[in-house]
């Protein structure tokens, strides 16, 4: 039921702001801009109007103006409650419940793009730059009706700031080029177009993060941590905490079926805003959005971002604040003289994709990447295993090997009073000492070496087909 005023000053905004708040009161939804009103009539709840209702809404609406001395623009207005109308430029299509873009408005912006990438491309990437800022004008005008024209406007929006000093042109970059190749293919994206009705949410991601981790849990339920790395070591909070969701997403990507909805809450008004725009001026920021939305749209998810306290984010907070002192894990130099010897290693028993020394890896939670949860509960055969557990896991870790007969390389302290220690030494093929020069290990979950243990470390190898019989044991014997 959209209607328009016959004139429209830039004051009437705040001047119907009164007319617009007492038909929101009478149950009206009333979409508002200037003298363009977009309205559908008091409905139950969950139900839509019938066309007699609109019909009378529309008298209701025709009265109120008459009485306040107001006319009512005929040629904008629809009265007979349409199942698509115009409205602010966009089409509103109760059929198909979304928000589209007349093809008219998609047409002249893919001819603006087209015209952009031509003259790129014959002039190494330089565009004029009244075409360019006339092109993002227009783009950033179809928010409503294409969901993601913010994030394939924040390059082009960039290149704006740069102009040559002489012929005031702006050279394109690698994303503001493959971002205006997007806007020449707009017309099959706003096909989309945007939901007019949030669909139910089927599953519920809490996300937090701090200095040195990350945690997330799935419904409350099932949870999913880790450590940042080195490579991420001095980001700001903000990146962070942005990076998170990425993670949670992968952590929890075999769960989602394409086109689910999924209601993120975070306790980061600055993530919260990013996701919500799509956009950061921010290149750090930008730089994690881009990540976000490639794996989002590869897996066909739509994401619902809500604001949750610090204070009430406790499923999450706890994962990403933990500190695991029993993660340890044998320094690069070492694993490959190792891996020389017995390998190659096909997967990484006790391990992150941070600390792993294998392109396959279980973890000890759910963590991105990982081919499996708890190594324990899953049998070893067929593999060339690397074993570097936590030193309370040895006993159980020498018991699996040894039962399911797996081929296996387990790092673990020298403690010859441990119970386990004669077990291991007269099941492996060989055994030996790495090492006391060597600096053997580094914590796991720190960003940089931490401090050095000061325990002896020992190899046991154990395989299916026994190397003693043709190779001496170098520390003992099996």
């Amino acid at each position: 039921m959209p209607f328009g005023l016959s004139s429209a000053p830039l004051t009437w905004t705040k001047v119907m702001r009164p007319v617009v708040q007492h038909l929101r009161e009478q149950d009206f939804r009333i979409m508002a801009y200037v003298d363009d009103f977009g309205g559908a009539p008091p409905a139950a709840a969950g139900l839509s109007e019938r066309r007699a209702q609109a019909v009378a809404a529309y008298r209701i609406v025709e009265l109120l103006f008459d009485e306040l001395g107001l006319m009512m623009h005929l040629l904008k207005s629809v009265r007979d409650g349409p199942t698509q109308v115009r409205l602010l430029g966009h089409l509103v299509d109760n059929r198909v419940g979304r928000f589209l873009l007349p093809a008219d408005r998609a047409y002249k912006l893919v001819g603006q793009a087209l015209a952009l990438s031509r003259h790129a491309m014959g002039y190494r990437r330089w565009v004029n730059f009244a075409a360019l800022r006339r092109a993002c004008g227009t783009a950033v005008s179809t928010t409503r009706s294409v969901p993601t024209d913010r994030y394939h406007l924040r390059s082009l929006s960039t290149a704006l700031r740069y102009r040559h000093p002489s012929s005031g042109d702006v050279s394109l970059g690698r994303h503001a080029t493959k971002d205006l190749l997007w806007w020449t293919e707009l017309q099959g994206h706003a096909a989309t177009g945007r939901s007019i009705w949030l669909g139910a949410a089927s599953m519920l991601l809490d996300t937090d993060a701090s200095g040195p981790g990350w945690g997330t849990v799935l419904d409350q339920h099932a949870e999913a941590w880790g450590y940042h790395g080195i490579d991420r070591n001095g980001l700001h909070i903000n990146c962070l905490e942005l990076g998170e969701v990425t993670r949670a997403l992968h952590s929890f990507e075999h769960l989602n079926p394409g086109g689910s909805v999924i209601r993120l809450r975070t306790d980061s008004m600055v993530a919260l805003g990013v996701m919500r725009a799509g956009s950061s001026r921010s290149p750090a920021l930008m730089t994690e959005t881009r990540d976000l939305h490639e794996l989002f749209s590869d897996m066909k998810v739509e994401l619902r971002v809500d604001h949750v306290s610090s204070v009430l984010n406790d499923w999450a907070y706890r994962p990403a604040r933990e500190n695991d002192f029993t993660d340890w894990t044998l320094g690069s130099a070492s694993f490959s003289r190792l891996d020389a010897i017995y390998g190659p290693h096909s997967v990484d028993l006790f391990a992150s994709s941070i600390k792993t020394k294998c392109e396959r890896f279980y973890s000890g939670w759910i963590f991105p990447g990982a081919v499996g949860v708890k190594s324990l509960r899953h049998n070893w055969h067929g593999e060339n295993a690397r074993a570097n557990p936590s030193f309370h896991l040895v006993v159980a870790v020498i018991t699996h090997i040894l039962t399911v007969n797996a081929t296996a390389t387990l790092i673990a302290p020298e403690w010859r009073a441990q119970p386990w220690w004669r077990r291991a030494v007269h099941g492996c093929t060989e055994w030996h000492r790495l090492p006391a020069e060597d600096w053997v290990f580094t914590h796991g979950s720190a960003s940089g070496p931490g401090i050095w243990p000061f325990w002896r470390t020992v190899v046991f190898r154990f395989a299916q087909i026994p190397l003693c019989a043709t190779t001496p044991s170098a520390g003992g014997t099996c």
